[in-house]
Order: structure tokens, then sequence, then C-alpha cells
């Protein structure tokens, strides 16, 4: 993610599986130590799992500009393939939807809170 520090590119991690009391304080202060400046939030009830059909951990989806999910990696690896994903994702223009189109992406509701 450092390489696209200066570009338009949104990341959010989702941990799951955690006991929220005992648990945050590590999470808050491993990211802190890491250094990561994006969103990272807890999923206690697997909400966001389920509605990305999320199977395994690490799943990794990247989304275009309209918030459509674009590529899905599962495990580790692969880096080099997903940073030609995001470059290729960052050249594509923004398309607006018609109202008649049926275009329109249906983004599931996440209601978690922000460590």
């Amino acid at each position: 993610m450092r390489s696209f520090r200066a570009k338009p590119v949104k990341a959010l991690d989702a941990a799951a599986n955690m006991h929220r009391q005992t648990i945050i304080f590590a999470l808050r202060r491993e990211v802190a130590g890491l250094g990561i400046k994006y969103p990272v939030v807890t999923d206690q009830d697997y909400s966001t799992w389920k509605a990305y059909r999320v199977e395994a951990w690490p799943t990794l989806f990247l989304l275009d500009k309209q918030g459509r999910v674009r590529w899905t990696h599962v495990g580790e690896g692969h880096y080099d393939e997903t940073e030609e994903v995001i470059k290729k994702l960052l050249t594509e223009e923004v398309l607006c939807p018609k109202l008649t189109d049926g275009a329109f992406t249906i983004r599931p509701k996440l209601d978690h809170s922000f460590l």
C-alpha cells in the first residue's frame, strides 16, 4: 500500500473472531506499531464476512471507483498481481450510471466501530 500513498486508494481491514475487551488493546498496539494508516475495524458478528461471503482469512477484495468488487484473492501472496490490478483500476474512468440502466451497486451495510 505504501507505493499507492499519493493515489486515491482506500484500504480497510476487517478483523474477525476476537474477544472485544481483551484483544482491542493489542490490536490497536499492533496497528500503531506497523504504521498502518488505513481504517481497521473489528467484525465481532461476522457481518462483513457474511456480506462478502468470506470463507477464509486473509481474503482481499479490490473494488473499482464505483464500489464494485472487481478482484478477489484468498490467502497470502500474489502481491505483484494485486499491484497490477490496483494500477489498472486507478486508470479507469468513473462512470455515472443513469437511473434507467440498472447499473447501481448494492453495497453491504457495514456497521462497525472503528478502532
